[in-house]
């Protein structure tokens, strides 16, 4: 309402000026009154500025709020995935480990099957070559 106070001093000044540009001097009898119609419209105009610049800053703090929003989102999300990818990481790791120490396993104990493999062979090597020694030959 502060603003409308001030109308007919604005709406009087208008009107008061002369053709030369020089402000009339101001007498009581120089204002003009606004018609119930005039003053409503322009009260009608001045409440719809107010709500369009009330409208525009509630606009405004919920692009800031939804661009807040999508920041702390996207930070949650890159953190979710980093942590995720450390846990697959982990696990890829433990399982690459794992299967490593399972095929030394099997290497060992294949180096020791052939180990006593020519072992085996050694000793049939040998019980045949006294067996030959101890044969009388005819």
């Amino acid at each position: 309402m502060s603003a409308f106070r001030n109308l007919p001093q604005l709406v009087t000044d208008y009107y008061s000026t002369r053709k030369n540009g020089r402000p009339k001097t101001m007498s009581p009898g120089n204002y003009i009154r606004l018609s119930p119609g005039e003053e409503a419209r322009l009260k009608h105009d001045e409440n719809r500025k107010q709500k369009l610049a009330r409208l525009q800053q509630v606009r405004e703090q919920e692009r800031i709020l939804a661009s807040e929003h999508r920041k702390l989102y996207q930070t949650v999300a890159e953190s979710e995935l980093g942590h995720v990818l450390n846990l697959l990481e982990k696990d890829w790791t433990a399982s690459r480990r794992q299967k490593i120490n399972q095929l030394k396993n099997v290497q060992d104990k294949q180096k020791q099957l052939l180990g006593q493999a020519h072992r085996t062979a050694e000793l049939v090597a040998a019980d045949e070559h006294t067996t030959k020694v101890s044969t009388p030959q005819h």
